[in-house]
């Protein structure tokens, strides 16, 4: 490990992979529903100002639910890790043939598995 005082090297790879984390597939794809619901309010009656003021508060209160989430979700699934961590390679395994199955399922239904169509 790094060792800076006062801070960790878990620090600055929780902090890289929080930045990250924020430009995954799905949160890019979310990013201009987000925007575009937000910004969907009246602003014609409003200035300059109220308008910065209002975009700073709802980003506050979506980074602050982000945050939230993460935070839980974080605190659920370490808890989980050190009961887990013990079968996680039967785990792997199981989750492994299930995915096959489904596979080969998927495939034996299909009439024509080179053409797929959502009809």
């Amino acid at each position: 490990m790094i060792n800076i005082p006062g801070i960790s090297f878990d620090f600055y790879l929780a902090l890289t992979a929080g930045m990250l984390a924020a430009f995954n597939p799905c949160g890019v794809v979310l990013l201009p529903a987000y925007i575009s619901y937000l910004m969907s309010h009246e602003t014609e009656n409003y200035s300059k100002i109220n308008l910065t003021f209002f975009g700073l508060k709802i980003g506050l209160l979506m980074s602050s639910g982000f945050l939230t989430v993460f935070i839980i979700v974080g605190i659920i699934i370490s808890l989980a890790g050190t009961y887990i961590v013990h079968y996680a390679p039967w785990i792997t395994v199981v989750i492994g043939i299930l995915l096959f199955l489904m596979g080969i399922i998927l495939l034996l239904k299909s009439k024509n598995i080179f053409s797929y169509s959502l009809t």
